[in-house]
């Protein structure tokens, strides 16, 4: 009796061990690979002088969706069905984009006012500055549009 449970235990570690095996490799080369992915993506925004803000956001979507991947394919390795799990981190993605509409929207607007030619700190001095003719006589340019009564 033991002995069948033995030759049993071993024949399911035999089997099993080829798996965690090709799935840690999957997981060293998978990740190494998306290392130099990001690093070669974070060169070339660098490259075209972008602003870092835009490269770190760059930089974080790249990781998780690198990182989502070789996951979920080292999981799939295990012999866990990844179809039920794609479904519902697809899911998830959809109902947190749904709900936070208003602030995708912000983060769209300024993404996209990143990738203009001026600076955001540019477009901020010259909406925060009036020029100097419109300053009344005491130099306050907050008063400048009072109308004179």
């Amino acid at each position: 009796m033991w002995e069948s449970a033995v030759e049993e235990a071993l024949r399911t570690v035999g089997a099993y061990s080829w798996r965690i095996v090709g799935a840690i490799i999957i997981l060293v080369v998978g990740l190494w690979l998306a290392k130099l992915v990001r690093s070669y993506v974070k060169r070339v925004l660098i490259k075209r002088k972008l602003e870092p803000t835009v490269v770190y956001f760059a930089d974080s979507i790249l990781w998780v969706l690198l990182y989502g991947f070789v996951i979920i394919a080292a999981i799939h390795k295990l012999g866990v069905e990844t179809t039920s799990l794609a479904a519902m981190v697809g899911a998830t993605g959809l109902a947190i984009g749904l709900a936070l509409r208003a602030q995708m929207s912000n983060v769209a607007s300024g993404l996209l006012s990143s990738f203009s030619a001026r600076s955001a700190s540019e477009i901020i001095l010259k909406v925060a500055v009036p020029p100097a003719q419109s300053r009344r006589s005491n130099g306050c340019p907050l008063r400048s549009a009072r109308p004179k009564t």
